[in-house]
């Protein structure tokens, strides 16, 4: 079988070879291999050999793609393989959820995404955080979550609150215009005098109204207190 393989169905359309019989059929007698335990065994042996293929050509442990992610294994352990294949060499086992960085698919290189999609199958390819093996799962046996930072705390608002520095210079630049505009208007100091007065008082209560409608910071727990 291997020789045939090997000598006559190499980089043919054969793709593999099927066995037959498995049961007691005497029309099928000489091809029955339910007894056959020494070829069984050495067809065992054969298929539990790993085919790792192309293993130089997995993204790099400091590859910029890798985003953060949690991996959910299967319940039984998740196997992490050197290529994807299930004939691959095991890497490691995960179990549960642990830390991974993970390259998505439409981050890969078209030969890459050629690997991670095998027939109807998609191979997710994993760094692990905690030992930085680079290899791949299968997607059916594995849940990946990426991890968002949490959102920053937002801004404190300033205060809405003037002090009375700031209150006093704009009084001052109100009264100065004031006075300007007065002297235009009326022709004697009383009269420029009234005017002022009566714009200032004015101006005044609209600055009490508006400050009694802004909201004032709480008293710290010490003035509180004391």
């Amino acid at each position: 079988m291997k020789y045939l393989a090997r000598a006559l169905y190499a980089n043919s359309p054969v793709e593999g070879v099927l066995l037959f019989a498995w049961n007691a059929n005497p029309s099928w007698e000489q091809f029955d291999l339910s007894e056959a335990l020494t070829f069984q065994r050495l067809l065992e042996g054969d298929a539990n050999v790993p085919v790792d293929i192309n293993p130089d050509i997995n993204p790099s442990v400091d590859d910029a793609r890798w985003q953060p992610y949690i991996a959910q294994a299967a319940p039984a352990g998740t196997r992490i393989r050197q290529n994807p294949s299930t004939a691959s060499t095991a890497l490691v086992t995960i179990v549960g959820a642990i830390d991974v960085h993970h390259i998505p698919f439409d981050a890969l290189t078209p030969a890459e995404q050629a690997r991670a999609q095998q027939g109807d199958k998609r191979w997710h390819v994993l760094k692990i955080d905690t030992s930085q093996v680079v290899g791949w799962a299968r997607e059916d046996v594995i849940k990946l979550t990426p991890k968002t930072a949490p959102a920053p705390p937002p801004e404190p608002e300033p205060p809405t609150y003037i002090t009375p520095a700031m209150l006093q210079a704009v009084v001052d630049a109100l009264r100065a215009e004031l006075q300007t505009w007065a002297r235009k208007e009326f022709a004697t100091m009383p009269q420029v005098a009234s005017a002022i007065d009566t714009r200032i008082l004015a101006l005044s209560n609209r600055i009490a109204a508006a400050w009694l409608a802004v909201p004032k910071p709480e008293p710290s727990a010490e003035l509180k207190e004391n």
